[in-house]
Protein backbone atom coordinates (compact mmCIF):
# COMPACT_ATOMS: atom_id res chain seq x y z
CA UNK A 1 0.00 0.00 0.00
CA UNK A 2 1.05 3.29 -1.06
CA UNK A 3 2.10 6.02 1.76
CA UNK A 4 -1.11 8.39 0.88
CA UNK A 5 -3.57 5.26 0.96
CA UNK A 6 -1.99 4.16 4.18
CA UNK A 7 -2.42 7.34 6.07
CA UNK A 8 -5.89 7.61 4.71
CA UNK A 9 -6.52 4.21 6.17
CA UNK A 10 -5.37 4.76 9.37
CA UNK A 11 -7.55 8.12 10.07
CA UNK A 12 -10.52 6.43 8.38
CA UNK A 13 -9.90 3.56 10.97
CA UNK A 14 -10.15 6.23 14.29
CA UNK A 15 -13.08 7.95 12.57
CA UNK A 16 -14.85 4.69 12.29
CA UNK A 17 -13.63 3.43 16.20
CA UNK A 18 -15.17 7.19 17.11
CA UNK A 19 -18.84 6.98 15.47
CA UNK A 20 -19.26 3.42 16.06
CA UNK A 21 -18.93 4.11 19.83
CA UNK A 22 -21.29 7.40 19.83
CA UNK A 23 -23.68 5.26 17.95
CA UNK A 24 -23.94 3.09 20.65
CA UNK A 25 -24.38 5.97 23.11
CA UNK A 26 -27.19 7.00 21.01
CA UNK A 27 -28.38 3.70 20.11
CA UNK A 28 -29.27 3.48 23.81
CA UNK A 29 -30.89 7.39 24.38
CA UNK A 30 -33.30 6.66 21.41
CA UNK A 31 -35.96 4.59 23.76
CA UNK A 32 -35.40 7.03 26.25
CA UNK A 33 -36.03 10.43 24.07
CA UNK A 34 -39.34 12.35 24.42
CA UNK A 35 -42.05 12.00 21.71
CA UNK A 36 -41.00 15.68 19.76
CA UNK A 37 -37.60 14.92 19.57
CA UNK A 38 -38.21 11.13 18.07
CA UNK A 39 -37.44 12.37 14.46
CA UNK A 40 -34.19 13.96 15.25
CA UNK A 41 -32.78 11.08 17.57
CA UNK A 42 -33.37 8.70 14.93
CA UNK A 43 -31.98 10.74 11.54
CA UNK A 44 -29.09 11.37 13.68
CA UNK A 45 -28.94 7.83 14.30
CA UNK A 46 -29.24 6.78 10.69
CA UNK A 47 -26.60 9.37 9.78
CA UNK A 48 -24.27 7.24 12.10
CA UNK A 49 -24.76 3.98 11.02
CA UNK A 50 -24.88 5.28 7.03
CA UNK A 51 -21.47 6.91 7.57
CA UNK A 52 -19.79 4.16 9.55
CA UNK A 53 -21.07 1.68 6.36
CA UNK A 54 -19.40 4.13 4.26
CA UNK A 55 -15.66 4.41 5.34
CA UNK A 56 -16.04 0.60 5.77
CA UNK A 57 -16.47 0.34 2.18
CA UNK A 58 -13.61 2.72 1.79
CA UNK A 59 -11.33 0.79 3.85
CA UNK A 60 -11.55 -1.86 1.03
CA UNK A 61 -10.35 0.53 -1.94
CA UNK A 62 -6.95 1.76 -0.42
CA UNK A 63 -5.15 -0.94 -1.64
CA UNK A 64 -4.76 0.38 -5.25
CA UNK A 65 -4.69 4.29 -6.02
CA UNK A 66 -6.85 3.25 -9.20
CA UNK A 67 -9.73 3.11 -6.96
CA UNK A 68 -9.35 6.44 -5.00
CA UNK A 69 -11.76 8.27 -7.88
CA UNK A 70 -14.69 5.45 -6.23
CA UNK A 71 -13.80 5.52 -3.35
CA UNK A 72 -14.70 9.80 -3.43
CA UNK A 73 -17.99 8.62 -4.68
CA UNK A 74 -19.08 6.86 -1.66
CA UNK A 75 -17.55 9.29 0.63
CA UNK A 76 -19.18 12.16 -1.01
CA UNK A 77 -22.86 10.97 -0.18
CA UNK A 78 -21.33 10.32 3.81
CA UNK A 79 -20.18 13.89 4.39
CA UNK A 80 -23.19 15.15 2.69
CA UNK A 81 -25.59 13.54 5.26
CA UNK A 82 -23.81 14.71 8.15
CA UNK A 83 -23.53 18.07 7.05
CA UNK A 84 -27.39 17.89 6.18
CA UNK A 85 -27.60 16.64 9.94
CA UNK A 86 -25.61 19.14 11.31
CA UNK A 87 -27.58 22.06 9.73
CA UNK A 88 -30.93 20.23 11.03
CA UNK A 89 -30.28 19.56 14.44
CA UNK A 90 -30.07 22.27 16.25
CA UNK A 91 -33.10 24.17 14.71
CA UNK A 92 -36.94 23.27 14.99
CA UNK A 93 -38.34 20.89 13.45
CA UNK A 94 -34.86 20.90 10.70
CA UNK A 95 -35.12 16.75 10.38
CA UNK A 96 -38.70 17.19 9.55
CA UNK A 97 -37.50 19.78 6.56
CA UNK A 98 -34.98 16.98 5.45
CA UNK A 99 -37.65 13.89 5.63
CA UNK A 100 -39.81 16.25 3.38
CA UNK A 101 -37.47 17.24 1.04
CA UNK A 102 -37.19 13.36 0.46
CA UNK A 103 -41.07 13.32 -0.02
CA UNK A 104 -41.27 15.90 -2.44
CA UNK A 105 -38.29 14.62 -4.51
CA UNK A 106 -40.29 11.47 -4.40
CA UNK A 107 -43.23 12.72 -5.19
CA UNK A 108 -41.91 14.78 -8.32
CA UNK A 109 -40.52 11.31 -9.74
CA UNK A 110 -43.59 9.42 -9.28
CA UNK A 111 -45.46 12.51 -11.06
CA UNK A 112 -43.53 12.02 -13.81
CA UNK A 113 -44.68 8.27 -14.53
CA UNK A 114 -48.29 9.39 -14.03
CA UNK A 115 -48.65 8.37 -17.72
CA UNK A 116 -48.29 4.81 -17.94
CA UNK A 117 -50.87 3.19 -15.52
CA UNK A 118 -49.39 0.24 -14.57
CA UNK A 119 -46.67 2.07 -12.69
CA UNK A 120 -49.75 4.66 -11.47
CA UNK A 121 -51.32 2.42 -10.39
CA UNK A 122 -48.35 0.86 -8.74
CA UNK A 123 -47.24 3.84 -6.61
CA UNK A 124 -51.01 5.07 -5.78
CA UNK A 125 -50.44 4.35 -2.02
CA UNK A 126 -46.68 5.54 -2.08
CA UNK A 127 -47.83 8.90 -3.41
CA UNK A 128 -50.66 9.52 -1.13
CA UNK A 129 -48.39 8.41 2.18
CA UNK A 130 -45.74 11.37 0.40
CA UNK A 131 -48.49 13.88 0.18
CA UNK A 132 -49.47 13.19 3.76
CA UNK A 133 -46.31 13.88 4.96
CA UNK A 134 -45.95 17.38 3.48
CA UNK A 135 -49.43 18.02 4.80
CA UNK A 136 -48.59 16.64 8.62
CA UNK A 137 -48.69 19.86 10.71
CA UNK A 138 -46.82 20.93 13.78
CA UNK A 139 -47.75 20.82 17.01
CA UNK A 140 -48.63 24.33 16.80
CA UNK A 141 -51.12 23.46 13.93
CA UNK A 142 -48.77 24.62 11.10
CA UNK A 143 -47.80 23.40 7.65
CA UNK A 144 -43.93 23.03 7.59
CA UNK A 145 -43.29 25.00 4.24
CA UNK A 146 -39.62 25.83 4.84
CA UNK A 147 -37.35 23.85 2.20
CA UNK A 148 -34.29 22.42 2.17
CA UNK A 149 -31.45 24.85 1.20
CA UNK A 150 -28.65 23.77 -1.37
CA UNK A 151 -25.03 22.25 0.28
CA UNK A 152 -23.24 26.07 -0.37
CA UNK A 153 -26.33 27.57 1.70
CA UNK A 154 -26.50 24.58 4.72
CA UNK A 155 -22.39 25.48 4.89
CA UNK A 156 -23.32 29.16 5.28
CA UNK A 157 -26.05 28.78 7.55
CA UNK A 158 -23.87 26.34 10.07
CA UNK A 159 -20.81 29.19 9.31
CA UNK A 160 -23.08 31.65 10.84
CA UNK A 161 -24.61 29.53 13.78
CA UNK A 162 -21.86 28.60 15.05
CA UNK A 163 -19.72 32.24 15.24
CA UNK A 164 -23.05 33.57 16.95
CA UNK A 165 -23.05 30.45 19.94
CA UNK A 166 -20.78 30.34 22.62
CA UNK A 167 -18.73 27.93 21.02
CA UNK A 168 -17.33 29.93 18.73
CA UNK A 169 -13.78 28.54 19.66
CA UNK A 170 -14.99 25.49 18.14
CA UNK A 171 -15.23 27.43 14.73
CA UNK A 172 -14.12 25.41 12.03
CA UNK A 173 -15.45 27.65 8.70
CA UNK A 174 -17.81 25.01 7.47
CA UNK A 175 -18.47 27.33 4.83
CA UNK A 176 -15.14 27.10 2.88
CA UNK A 177 -15.43 23.60 2.72
CA UNK A 178 -17.94 23.99 0.30
CA UNK A 179 -14.88 24.79 -2.49
CA UNK A 180 -12.39 22.77 -0.84
CA UNK A 181 -14.49 19.59 0.13
CA UNK A 182 -17.95 19.18 -1.36
CA UNK A 183 -17.18 20.19 -5.09
CA UNK A 184 -13.57 18.25 -5.46
CA UNK A 185 -15.69 15.33 -4.64
CA UNK A 186 -18.27 16.07 -6.76
CA UNK A 187 -16.01 15.72 -9.42
CA UNK A 188 -15.37 12.30 -9.26
CA UNK A 189 -19.28 11.59 -8.25
CA UNK A 190 -20.20 13.32 -11.91
CA UNK A 191 -17.39 11.89 -13.92
CA UNK A 192 -16.47 14.79 -14.73
CA UNK A 193 -14.16 14.49 -17.78
CA UNK A 194 -10.92 16.06 -16.00
CA UNK A 195 -11.35 13.86 -12.82
CA UNK A 196 -11.53 10.41 -14.51
CA UNK A 197 -8.77 11.15 -17.11
CA UNK A 198 -6.61 12.56 -14.04
CA UNK A 199 -4.09 10.92 -11.45
CA UNK A 200 -6.58 8.93 -9.48
CA UNK A 201 -4.17 9.30 -6.43
CA UNK A 202 -4.67 12.64 -5.27
CA UNK A 203 -7.85 12.27 -4.27
CA UNK A 204 -6.90 10.55 -1.13
CA UNK A 205 -6.54 13.69 0.93
CA UNK A 206 -9.66 14.96 0.35
CA UNK A 207 -11.28 11.87 1.22
CA UNK A 208 -9.40 11.78 4.13
CA UNK A 209 -10.49 15.13 5.64
CA UNK A 210 -13.64 14.53 4.24
CA UNK A 211 -13.60 11.57 6.57
CA UNK A 212 -12.63 13.61 9.70
CA UNK A 213 -14.96 16.41 8.76
CA UNK A 214 -18.00 14.27 8.50
CA UNK A 215 -16.96 12.45 11.82
CA UNK A 216 -16.65 15.72 13.41
CA UNK A 217 -20.16 17.07 11.88
CA UNK A 218 -21.91 13.85 13.49
CA UNK A 219 -20.27 14.17 16.95
CA UNK A 220 -21.53 17.88 16.96
CA UNK A 221 -25.13 16.34 16.35
CA UNK A 222 -24.62 13.64 18.79
CA UNK A 223 -23.63 16.67 21.81
CA UNK A 224 -26.93 18.67 20.38
CA UNK A 225 -29.16 15.95 20.76
CA UNK A 226 -27.90 14.18 24.18
CA UNK A 227 -27.09 17.22 26.06
CA UNK A 228 -29.98 20.01 26.77
CA UNK A 229 -27.46 21.52 29.73
CA UNK A 230 -25.58 24.02 27.80
CA UNK A 231 -22.87 24.35 30.14
CA UNK A 232 -22.31 20.37 29.92
CA UNK A 233 -22.45 21.36 26.08
CA UNK A 234 -20.03 23.45 26.24
CA UNK A 235 -17.77 21.77 28.15
CA UNK A 236 -18.17 17.78 26.04
CA UNK A 237 -17.42 20.56 22.56
CA UNK A 238 -14.24 21.44 23.82
CA UNK A 239 -13.36 17.81 24.71
CA UNK A 240 -14.66 16.51 21.15
CA UNK A 241 -12.57 20.01 19.43
CA UNK A 242 -9.29 18.73 21.19
CA UNK A 243 -10.13 14.85 20.24
CA UNK A 244 -10.55 16.20 16.67
CA UNK A 245 -6.97 18.26 16.25
CA UNK A 246 -5.93 14.51 17.62
CA UNK A 247 -7.28 13.02 14.77
CA UNK A 248 -6.44 15.77 12.73
CA UNK A 249 -2.42 15.90 13.18
CA UNK A 250 -2.29 12.04 14.25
Amino acid sequence: MDDAPRKTFAKIEKCIELLEDHRNKLQDSVTKTAQGEEIRSLMTLRGFKFAIAGMRTVLHMVDCRDKAIFAACVIRPVYEVAIKILWAAPQEHGCDILRNESARQALTLIRETEGDPQITAMVEKMKQHLESLLNEKTASGDVIAKKLPQMQEMLDEIDTQDKSTEFAESHRMWRSQYGTIYKVLCGPSHADPLDIGADYDRHWPTIEIASVLATHALLMVFLIVTIPNQKALKDQVTQLENRMDELFGA
